[in-house]
């Protein structure tokens, strides 16, 4: 290293340290916000400002340490003390009540569980072998964590669905399913994507394919879509048994579940089943070829939490093309943009 270079580089006197404690200490902050949504205070409050000793009757807490809790919570934005001792919702915080569409909740419920919270503690075993600190530290991968859980099953599937009725319009809108017969969801959970899919597309049957646990809300899904009578729910792995005969397939945030070997399983599942003529629409995150210029900070933080939690990854558009190539897929053009959802959409076709 030269002078010149260690001079260029060298921290300023007395230079800021507080972004550095506030990357450090930001776990904190998230616990906090965890505890306050844990406790259901948001629904406490949805209808008025309440003191903290009344709040701490009503969810079994603490009252002094539950009004702590409160006034560092206006440091989050989450409450504002209207009152000496008295607290209200903040207009964001709405978003964390369970009875207001698109709440939040699930997905921080479920990413805060006791069991992700101590895998995301064993990050530098990931990062040293490339493996899931999940299943390094539970003995089991995170989904068959999950499906031992009902509650906490049923959460993290509301949680996958949370922004999909968004991102499906915007599948809906980019590519005309009324020219399919059959589309083949396959991951779909509990049938947001699929029930958005088939009402844009009234003639057009379904398949939602996935295991028992994904699709425990299937039937409410589609029943409140009016698309229950146009789709069959099939229980199948889809890594070890290829999915039905159709002309469309959906892959919505699949892939980057996965790891290279089972992603080109699944794919090679799809090529093997499907005609000659039928179409594979994938839908991911694409991460940049490269990050000079700049990187989406959900996207960046996405791809650390797949290789926490997962063997997953989110890929470029190159890699995503050469797992499909490998399968026998050729995408047909450049990936499409999705809106404003931040997806994007790979159309593939037999090689």
């Amino acid at each position: 290293m030269t002078a010149e270079h260690t001079q260029e580089t060298a921290v300023p006197e007395g230079a800021p340290s507080l972004p550095l404690f506030g990357i450090a200490f930001g776990y904190m902050s998230a616990q906090m916000l965890h505890v306050f949504t844990r406790l259901g205070l948001a629904d406490r409050l949805a209808e008025e400002p309440r003191d903290g000793a009344e709040l701490a009757v009503a969810v079994d807490a603490d009252a002094g340490a539950l009004e702590r809790l409160l006034r560092a919570s206006t440091m989050l934005g989450l409450v504002r003390e209207t009152e000496q001792g008295r607290f209200e919702l903040t207009p964001q915080s709405h978003l964390l009540r369970a009875d207001v569409p698109g709440s939040v909740r699930p997905f921080l419920l479920t990413y805060f569980d006791d069991a992700v919270w101590h895998a995301w503690g064993s990050l530098e075993h990931s990062v040293r072998t490339g493996e899931s600190a999940f299943e390094h530290t539970h003995g089991v991968d995170m989904f068959t964590h999950f499906s031992a859980s009902p509650e906490l099953n049923t959460m993290f599937h509301r949680a996958m669905s949370l922004g999909t009725a968004q991102e499906a319009a915007a599948l809906a809108a980019a590519h005309d399913f009324t020219a399919h017969h059959t589309v083949v969801d396959v991951g779909g959970g509990n049938g947001t994507l699929l029930s958005v899919i088939l009402s844009s597309a009234p003639g057009t049957r379904g398949v939602l394919l996935d295991t028992a646990d994904g699709t425990t809300e299937a039937a409410e899904v589609l029943n409140r879509a009016g698309a229950a009578d146009r789709c069959e729910v099939l229980h199948t792995d889809f890594l070890a048994a290829a999915p039905p005969a159709a002309d469309a397939y959906v892959l919505k945030s699949v892939l980057h579940d996965w790891d290279d070997e089972r992603c080109r399983a699944i794919l090679r599942n799809v090529r093997a089943a499907m005609p000659d003529d039928a179409v594979v629409l994938v839908v991911e995150l694409l991460a940049p070829e490269t990050t000079r210029s700049g990187l989406d900070p959900y996207l960046a933080i996405s791809d650390v939490n797949l290789l926490v939690t997962t063997s997953g990854r989110e890929r470029t558009e190159t890699e995503l093309t050469e797992l499909l190539s490998d399968a026998g897929l050729a995408v047909e053009s450049g990936s499409r943009s999705l809106g404003g959802t931040g997806h994007r959409l790979l159309v593939a076709r037999s090689a």
